[in-house]
């Protein structure tokens, strides 16, 4: 997604025209280009600023990343999350090299779980990778929490998208072709299959740059 992270500390109103209550607490701010995310492929499924904003708002579940306030300025949109300090689980396998079994069944129950609830919310996330996946501390090699849901979309009961989107490498069969024959919340399922490859190899699952690839 168009945006960048980064942690602050709310002590004052986070930008012009808002108000903030005055605390100690830190918070990561990411910070969205309007422009960037308007102008992508992905105004056919409506505004998608406000999407992924309404997708997290819709969220509470302890290994999802958790939304607390939005401010808009007149270029960006910052969105005040929850700061979890353990980084990219992307990072995590790099200095480990790989997980062993058990370690893995470890992160995977986590995933797995918040999985379960966007299902259950008729969320799907559409791009689940170890760089969308923040350990909450540098003493945890498990507690992983999902984040970055600038291409999750709303799904009804039995509704099928169509939109081509996602990492290469990462994404299902059906999340690459255009037209796309339709997708539900199971193709996440595949990106998490890839995820359990990655934890236990240490490598990635397929060699690509682009969807053809």
């Amino acid at each position: 997604m168009c945006g960048s992270t980064r942690s602050a500390r709310a002590t004052s109103p986070p930008c012009t025209g808002t108000s903030a209550r005055r605390t100690s607490k830190s918070f990561a701010v990411k910070s969205l280009e309007k422009k960037k995310i308007m102008d992508s492929k992905r105004k056919r499924e409506g505004n998608p600023l406000l999407n992924e904003i309404n997708i997290m708002r819709a969220c509470d579940h302890p290994q999802i990343i958790k939304l607390f306030e939005v401010y808009e300025a007149d270029k960006h949109v910052h969105l005040v999350m929850e700061v979890l300090d353990g980084g990219e689980l992307f990072n995590r396998i790099r200095s480990k090299g790989t997980y062993t079994e058990v370690d893995a069944i470890k992160v995977m129950r986590n995933i797995l779980a918040s999985l379960a609830y966007l299902e259950e919310k008729g969320i799907v996330h559409r791009d689940l990778k170890p760089e969308n996946l923040i350990l909450a501390s540098n003493e945890d090699d498990y507690n992983v929490k999902i984040a970055d849901f600038g291409l999750a979309a709303f799904i009804a009961p039995g509704e099928k998208l169509d939109l081509p989107c996602g990492s290469p490498g990462y994404v299902a069969y059906e999340l690459l072709q255009d037209p796309s024959p339709g997708y539900d919340c199971k193709a996440d399922i595949f990106s998490v299959g890839v995820i359990l490859y990655i934890l236990l190899s240490g490598r990635p699952a397929f060699h690509g740059t682009d969807y053809k690839q």
